[in-house]
Formats: structure tokens, sequence, C-alpha cells
């Protein structure tokens, strides 16, 4: 897909406050890190979006996959402050062994290569 078509179009929604929390996790989805998942989510913010349960499962997700547990728990108590309560699908990203999530970060590592991006396949690798 062309992301560069769908920030232009997600950036537009925010400049008339349009987006929505859907919108939101979908972008969350296309970023490349959880580091550009954090600066998407305050631009959000600022755009009037209020993150819900989906915004913070796709979060956690890419936290876990990348290996940064201490931002899982600064994550999952931000959570608690606001009052979002995590529902199964959130639950059952917490929960995901260990296992699974390295094949997760392979497959992560493969594409970033394959693509080219080395750059972030070695800030993947080095906060594993």
């Amino acid at each position: 897909g062309d992301k560069s078509a769908a920030d232009a179009l997600f950036d537009g929604l925010l400049a008339t406050r349009q987006a929505n929390t859907y919108h939101l996790s979908v972008m969350l989805k296309a970023c490349s890190g959880s580091d550009v998942q954090r600066a998407l989510l305050r631009r959000a913010e600022e755009g009037g979006v209020v993150p819900d349960v989906s915004t913070y499962t796709v979060m956690l997700g890419r936290l876990r996959i990348e290996g940064r547990g201490q931002e899982v728990a600064d994550l999952r108590a931000e959570m608690q402050r606001r009052g979002i309560e995590p529902n199964e699908r959130t639950q059952a990203v917490l929960a995901r062994p260990e296992e699974v999530l390295s094949r997760q970060r392979t497959a992560k590592l493969v594409r970033l290569l394959t693509v080219g991006d080395k750059s972030a396949a070695d800030a993947l690798f080095d906060g594993l």
C-alpha cells in the first residue's frame, strides 16, 4: 500500500477533527516501530482522538514484539490511569508465548531487511 497517501489522509482527518480510534488503530498497525506509534498517538490526541482499548492493544503488541517489557508495564499503567480495561484481545496479546513472539520478531526482521530498512532492523535487533 501507499503509506504516504494514508499518512496524508489521516493528517487531513486530524486537521478537521474527523479522525477516530478506528482510523488511529489502522495507522498504528502501519507504523515501523513503537516509537513511531507513540508519536502518532500524541498527534492523534492533539487532533481530538481519544485512545481506547484497541489503540493500546496494537501498541502493546508492538512493544512485546520489540522486547520492551518495561514499556509494556508503563503502557498498562497508563491504561489503568485512564480507566481503560483490557479486553479479550488485549489479554491474548499479553499472554502470547515467547516462542510466538520470537517467530514474529524473526518475520519482522526479514521484512525489514527485504525492503532494505537495515537501520530499523538493527534497532529492532538491538532492542532484543
